[in-house]
C-alpha cells in the first residue's frame, strides 16, 4: 500500500524537504530484524546520528560545506515566501532551548530529532528533583536567561542562521531566535547538568528543606549488597 508522509521539523507546523529522494517507511520485516537484533537496530541508530552529526559542519558561515548545502537546498525549494510581515510583538526568548523565565515548572521543546529527546532527559531530571527534594516549583532566574541569550547570539555572527534572508527563526536581518548556536553534540555537552544556580527553587516547606533526607536510613538499610565507595576497576 502506498503511503504518503509529511516529514515535520522545528516548529512543528513546518513540513520540509527531505533530505533524501528516496524516503520509505520500515518495512515489516525490518521492524521485526529490529526487535530481535538489538546490535542491528544500535547500528542502524549509529549510522543515522553521526550522519546527522557531520551534516553540523555545514552550519559555520563562509565555509565550503556551508556552500554546499545552499546549494543542495536551492534545489530542492519548492516554494518561496513574498514580502514577509513584521514581527508586530517581542521576540521570545529561553534558555537552552527547554525553558523561560516567568513560567515555573514549564519545560518545552520544539519536534526536532534527536534534541528533543535529549530535552526530554533534561526534563526528567528536574521533574525527579522536584519530586525527592519536595520542590513546589522551579523556574529559570531572568538574569540566568538573559546572560545566556547573550551568549547565544554573540555566537550567531558565526553561524549560517545570520545570513540575510527571511525565515521561520528571523527577519531579513537582526536577532536570530530559535536554532542552536552549534552541533547537536555541543548541545548535550551544555545540557549535560542542570545548572541549579540558574533556577528560583521554591519549597513545600522552606523550614524543611532536607526533610527528603528521611530518617537517616538509605532503601539497602543495614545489609548492603554492595559498598560504593569500594569497587575495583
Amino acid at each position: 500500500m502506498e503511503k504518503r508522509r509529511s516529514i515535520v521539523g522545528t516548529p512543528s507546523h513546518t513540513t520540509q524537504t527531505p533530505t533524501t529522494s528516496n524516503t520509505r517507511a520500515d518495512s515489516h520485516d525490518s521492524i521485526k530484524k529490529f526487535e530481535t537484533e538489538p546490535d542491528s537496530y544500535l547500528q542502524f541508530r549509529l549510522q543515522i546520528e553521526k550522519k546527522l552529526a557531520y551534516s553540523f559542519r555545514g552550519l559555520w558561515a563562509n565555509s565550503n560545506a556551508a556552500e554546499e548545502f545552499t546549494q543542495n537546498a536551492k534545489q530542492h525549494m519548492t516554494n518561496k515566501i513574498d514580502d514577509p510581515q513584521a514581527l508586530k510583538a517581542l521576540l521570545p526568548t529561553e534558555y537552552k532551548a527547554a525553558t523561560v523565565a516567568g513560567f515555573p515548572n514549564h519545560f518545552v521543546n520544539g519536534s526536532a530529532y534527536p534534541g528533543i529527546e535529549r530535552t526530554s532527559d533534561y526534563i526528567t531530571r528536574v521533574i525527579d528533583r522536584l519530586q525527592k527534594d519536595r520542590l513546589r516549583s522551579v523556574c529559570i532566574k531572568q538574569s540566568a536567561q538573559d546572560a545566556f541569550n547573550r551568549w547565544v547570539q554573540s555566537r550567531m555572527p558565526e553561524m549560517v542562521w545570520a545570513e540575510p534572508c527571511s525565515s521561520w527563526y528571523k527577519l531579513p536581518s537582526g536577532k536570530v531566535i530559535v536554532p542552536w548556536p552549534g552541533t547537536i553534540l555541543h548541545y548535550y555537552a551544555a545540557t549535560e547538568i542542570v545548572r541549579w544556580e540558574d533556577y528560583d527553587l521554591k519549597f513545600d516547606e522552606d523550614e524543611q528543606k532536607f526533610a527528603s533526607f528521611g530518617n537517616g536510613i538509605t532503601v539497602e538499610g543495614f545489609t548492603p549488597d554492595s559498598i560504593p565507595w569500594l569497587r575495583y576497576n
